[in-house]
């Protein structure tokens, strides 16, 4: 084979990884033979070592992975800056398609040139092992620091398929990337020794086939056959403006806006509603801060410790007055400092003091903002700059969403909200990506999941499908039922299986009456979250560590 035939072969191996994504695609059983093409990459330089370098498998299987990102995640090409200009949107455009293809691509060629250094030296078991544990950990590693892009875990193909993986609520989303590259290494030998005219059926391969396809299938199907919704029913209005980001949400009249949105709830709810789910930065009251004659500080808009003085919590409050309900409302706001307390914190000179930007989600009931939320997973390169006190001089190119620019504030907590006795999670958007993240709300007493989004920024295309998806994994995973309102995009109802029982259509205006059950229930993966993932990352730095002290061992005791 020459170079052009294995970049070919590992060109097939990213086409059947898009393919079976959801919104791609979705024919979800391609993951479990998608990885096969690059093993047998890997396979043909290892039976070549003394020819070729390790690095360059590096070079070969890249373009599969690039591919792979490319065709799950073009719908990022869609994003722009509203009111940019062309040289604006060019390089937007060229940071966030940088960012996600390029070095999404980079780091599982890297963890796969781990892979094939690691059986070079250390062999076969300690080899194939390696791939797990490299793999699992670079997945980790790419939830947990600031260029954080999950999106394609290999967990997250089940999300159109929940029928599949019922037991996430033991393993999470780890649980099904480990599931999947151990049938690809399983489907890899088998048919590396049929090549080789070896085909074995024997007692011990029909038993781990078993062990490895049919059985995990077999207890998810029954678990989502047998299992029976738990928790007291309460009634959520979600509501869905269909406001187009680049042409009306951010340029038009935020108080019209969120008027039409009262008046969409209004003709669906009933006595019995008792929450008001609004979108991301549902709220855009912004404004500007005085210092008055006499030192006082004079708030616009939008600004912790200004709510109640601000049109729109005064409509919420208006709107909530008689009613047994509460809204949780997306809302871009701000904080002030006299000192600069936070990385994210920029000056304001005409003051001389500090403020935070932050995308948010309020507690409102009829006496005004209760509690809120600042949204804490921050999508690179939009909301946040990655390693932003590193790299402070680049937050001036930073997208500009929802009136601001440069990295947004975050808070450490995963506190729900709580009303009346009951506790809801305020999740915003790309957060529902995060298994572990969303684990912590109802490891900290949440019920159940409410996610506001806006997925209007990617048109069409299958990332507001992805983004919706995503969240069955994570009802699955807490047992926990979801209720999500869109700016636009799918605004929907989730059963603590997974299920979708009710949803709204894309670029539809409209509000949506659904019921979740409240329950207080912790699974095993709340309590534990991504072990498989710490376990994977522990294993994975000492297999490298002993595959840099075996060659200097067995050179020395030579």
């Amino acid at each position: 084979m020459r170079t052009r035939h294995l970049i070919l072969l590992g060109l097939l191996g990213g086409l059947l990884l898009t393919i079976c994504w959801p919104g791609t695609g979705s024919l979800v059983f391609p993951v479990f033979f998608g990885f096969v093409p690059f093993l047998f990459i890997e396979d043909w330089f290892q039976k070549r070592a003394k020819d070729y370098s390790s690095r360059r498998i590096f070079r070969i299987v890249f373009p599969g992975f690039f591919l792979w990102n490319v065709g799950v995640c073009f719908f990022i090409f869609y994003i722009r800056e509203p009111a940019s200009s062309p040289t604006q949107e060019f390089i937007a455009r060229v940071v966030s398609t940088g960012l996600t293809y390029g070095l999404n691509a980079t780091f599982m060629a890297l963890a796969f040139w781990l892979f094939h250094a690691t059986r070079k030296r250390l062999g076969d078991m300690a080899g194939y092992t390696s791939l797990i544990f490299y793999w699992l950990g670079f997945e980790y590693l790419h939830m947990n620091w600031s260029i954080n892009w999950p999106w394609l875990n290999l967990g997250n193909v089940f999300a159109d398929s929940v029928w599949m993986v019922q037991w996430y609520e033991y393993f999470g989303s780890p649980g099904g990337s480990l599931w999947i590259l151990l049938i690809n290494l399983f489907i890899f030998n088998f048919l590396k020794e049929g090549f080789a005219g070896r085909w074995r059926f024997g007692f011990r391969r029909i038993s781990l086939s078993a062990i490895l396809i049919v059985f995990p299938l077999i207890w998810s199907l029954t678990r989502f056959n047998s299992y029976q919704e738990v928790g007291t029913p309460v009634e959520v209005v979600c509501v869905q403006p269909n406001l187009d980001p680049y042409e009306q949400k951010f340029v038009g009249d935020p108080i019209s806006h969120l008027q039409r949105m009262l008046e969409l709830m209004d003709e669906v709810d009933s006595d019995t509603t008792r929450f008001y789910l609004f979108p991301e930065t549902a709220l855009q009251e912004h404004g500007p801060v005085y210092v008055s004659d006499d030192g006082e500080i004079i708030y616009r808009g939008l600004w912790e410790g200004n709510y109640q003085r601000t049109q729109s919590i005064v409509l919420l409050q208006n709107f909530l007055r008689g009613k047994n309900a509460v809204a949780v409302a997306g809302a871009a706001d701000r904080k002030l400092y006299k000192e600069k307390e936070t990385s994210s914190g920029r000056y304001y000179q005409s003051i001389d003091m500090y403020y935070d930007s932050y995308n948010s989600t309020l507690l409102v009931d009829e006496n005004g903002v209760q509690d809120w939320y600042r949204k804490s997973k921050l999508v690179p390169g939009t909301e946040s700059i990655p390693f932003s006190e590193a790299l402070s001089f680049l937050e001036k190119w930073s997208l500009e969403i929802g009136g601001t620019s440069g990295s947004l504030g975050t808070q450490k907590g995963r506190d729900p909200f709580e009303y009346d006795g009951m506790k809801v999670a305020g999740n915003i958007c790309y957060e529902s990506v995060f298994g572990e993240f969303t684990s912590l709300f109802v490891r900290n007493g949440a019920q159940a999941l409410f996610v506001s989004s806006n997925d209007a920024w990617w048109q069409s295309s299958p990332g507001h499908k992805q983004l919706m998806l995503y969240c069955k994994l994570r009802a699955i995973e807490c047992r926990k039922n979801i209720a999500r309102s869109a700016n636009t995009g799918i605004s929907c109802f989730v059963d603590q299986r997974g299920v979708i029982t009710s949803q709204s259509e894309w670029l539809e205006e409209t509000a949506i009456r659904g019921q979740v059950n409240l329950n207080d229930q912790q699974t095993f993966y709340i309590e534990h979250g991504d072990f498989i993932s710490r376990v994977s990352c522990l294993f994975a730095v000492l297999l490298m560590l002993w595959s840099l002290v075996k060659p200097l061992r067995d050179k020395f005791q030579k």
